[in-house]
């Protein structure tokens, strides 16, 4: 199985996108006070969109790195 053919999805909520966002001068449709909301509103429009694409679904707020590959780990091995 070569990983690189499998598509996955980062499942962050609101407040561990939104954490993300909040540093990135690079998005420039997500500047400003109205940043979160924007960014909230354009997930929830995508988000059908990547869960039908992704073989892989992990919801990555709150959680360390070891605890998000322990989840992937057992999703790939099922593909």
């Amino acid at each position: 199985m070569a990983l690189a053919r499998h598509r996955g999805l980062s499942g962050a909520g609101p407040a561990g996108g939104g954490e993300r966002i909040k540093a990135d001068s690079n998005r420039p449709l997500l500047a400003g006070d109205e940043a979160l909301t924007v960014w909230a509103s354009v997930y929830e429009k995508r988000r059908p969109i990547y869960e039908m694409l992704a073989d892989v679904h992990v919801v990555v707020d709150g959680k360390s790195v070891l605890q998000i590959v322990e989840e992937i780990l057992p999703q790939l091995e099922q593909l």
